[in-house]
This record gives C-alpha cells, sequence and structure tokens, in this order.
C-alpha cells in the first residue's frame, strides 16, 4: 500500500511540476506579445524565451584593460591577482619537483601529500577564524599585506633550503620538500582567508557600474595573466637550465619570485591607502 502511494505521489507531483512550466512559458510568450498556437500547446511544443545574445555582453580585451588603466583601484587588485597567481604557480611547481624527487615510491608520495592536504585544511581553518579577528582589530593594510611578507619569509627559506640541498646532494632528511610544503600550505591558506576579502573590499570605493565592468575585466584579463604567465616562465626555464629541481634552475625562479613578491607588497600598501583614503572621506561626510 504504501510503494502505491508513493507512485501515486512521484506521479502527480511530476505531473504538477511539468504543467506550472508549461504555464510559465505560456505567460512568458504572451508577456513577450508571441501568443502560443493552441495546437502547439495541446502538442507541447511551447515557445521558449529567447536568450539575450551574449556577444554584446562579452567585454572585449582592449576594453577591458582601457577600464584597469583608468582606475587605480581596479589596477591594484589586477596586480593582486596576477602576483598570487604566478607566485603560487612557480612554487607549486618547483615544490612538486622537490617532493618527487625525495619520495621515488608512490606510496611514499601519496602518504606525504596526503599529509599536507590534511594540515593544509587544518591551517586553513585557523586562518579562516583568524581572518575576521585581524581584520576588525588590526585593520585593512595589516591584512591585505599579510599574505604577501608570509610568502616571502616562508619563500626565504624553501629556496635557501632547496639550493643548498641541491649543491650538497644530501638527500636524507628531505628539508625542501618540508620547508615547501610549509610555503605552498601558507599560500593557499592565507588565499582563503585574506587574499580573497581583501581583494573583494577593493571594490568597495567603485560605483555600480565600475564594479561590475571591474569584476568582468579581472575576470578576463588578470586570470589569464595570471594563468599563462607562470606557465611561460616556466617552460622558459626549462628551455634554457633544463631543469627546475637543480640549482642552476632554482635561481631564476627563485628571482621572479621575489621580484614579483616585491610588487604585490607595493600594490598592497597601495590598496592600504586608497581604502583609507575611502575610509576617511566617507568618516568626513557622515
Amino acid at each position: 500500500i504504501i510503494m502505491c502511494y508513493n507512485s501515486l505521489y512521484r506521479r502527480k507531483r511530476t505531473y504538477s511540476k511539468t504543467m506550472l512550466h508549461k504555464n510559465l512559458d505560456i505567460g512568458n510568450g504572451f508577456v513577450n506579445g508571441n501568443s502560443p498556437k493552441r495546437e502547439d500547446v495541446e502538442h507541447g511544443n511551447i515557445p521558449k524565451r529567447e536568450s539575450m545574445k551574449q556577444g554584446n555582453t562579452r567585454m572585449k580585451l582592449m576594453d577591458s584593460m582601457r577600464m584597469l588603466f583608468k582606475s587605480k583601484p581596479l589596477q591594484c587588485v589586477a596586480i593582486l591577482v596576477i602576483s598570487y597567481g604566478v607566485s603560487s604557480c612557480l612554487v607549486e611547481v618547483c615544490w612538486k619537483g622537490q617532493v618527487k624527487k625525495s619520495y621515488t615510491r608512490p606510496n611514499d608520495y601519496s602518504r606525504f601529500m596526503a599529509q599536507f592536504w590534511f594540515w593544509t585544511g587544518i591551517v586553513s581553518m585557523g586562518f579562516m577564524v583568524m581572518g575576521r579577528l585581524v581584520l576588525e582589530k588590526l585593520g585593512y593594510k595589516f591584512a591585505v599585506l599579510f599574505t604577501p611578507v608570509l610568502m616571502i619569509v616562508a619563500g626565504t627559506i624553501f629556496f635557501l633550503v632547496t639550493f643548498f640541498e641541491s649543491i650538497s646532494q644530501s638527500g636524507e632528511v628531505p628539508y625542501a620538500a618540508y620547508s615547501g610544503g610549509f610555503l605552498v600550505m601558507i599560500a593557499k591558506s592565507a588565499k582563503y582567508a585574506f587574499f580573497d576579502s581583501t581583494k573583494e573590499m577593493m571594490f568597495i570605493p567603485l560605483d555600480d557600474e565600475s564594479k561590475g565592468v571591474g569584476k568582468a575585466a579581472i575576470e578576463l584579463v588578470a586570470y589569464r595573466m595570471a594563468k599563462s604567465g607562470g606557465s611561460f616562465y616556466l617552460q622558459l626555464v626549462i628551455l634554457l637550465w633544463g631543469s627546475v629541481t637543480t640549482g642552476f634552475g632554482i635561481v631564476p625562479i627563485a628571482a621572479a619570485f621575489f621580484l614579483v613578491m616585491v610588487l604585490w607588497s607595493i600594490y598592497a600598501y597601495t590598496a592600504a591607502l586608497i581604502m583609507d583614503s575611502h575610509k576617511a572621506r566617507n568618516a568626513h561626510e557622515f
């Protein structure tokens, strides 16, 4: 009896949903001035609403670049996004090369990566709790500079350990794998807690139109440049130096990493000044 009741209830519910969608489509047809014919309704051939043409809504590349150059807050957001993407790409490829060199057996490599992702989740949750407190107590400037400064400290340790370990050929303890894992873990955890929130706050000084167009420009230009820029530089290093795990291959990667970090820190400080001026202007108005 229960099975028969459930079957009838499901059929009735499905029929009700179908009729509801048909009525909505018919109503949309009358609203748009396209009245569906009676025979089309009886046979279920209901005309669908015409979708908007995406060609008119998509931003062109030159328009996006022009929008980024005109607005100082959007410039800061673009540089922050590109810097994080390029630095993360450089570090992760170099670190995974060291892990594979230290853990040659598949089981050991899988065990190391499982421990890495476990601790990344723990640290990310801690950073999520700490991120709100930092914004409330220490302000925007400390929060936006937290990620690049911490990555500079961890990156210095990683590249020094990797360079001296490759020169001395001492692989008894994989210090490079551990230090690189700490760097990548910090970068991923800080992104969710500090980087994303401070990046989105940079859209506050903009008007509504600039916010929408600016986010589209960031999606079109900055994210694509971040993904392709780091990959292009790594291919260039492999082409010229042969490997990203040896001492000669680590040096150009470290140089590019610290150059990106300096640029990131400068524009993060600029973003903090913009937010401070916006906050002072709002306080003066009220």
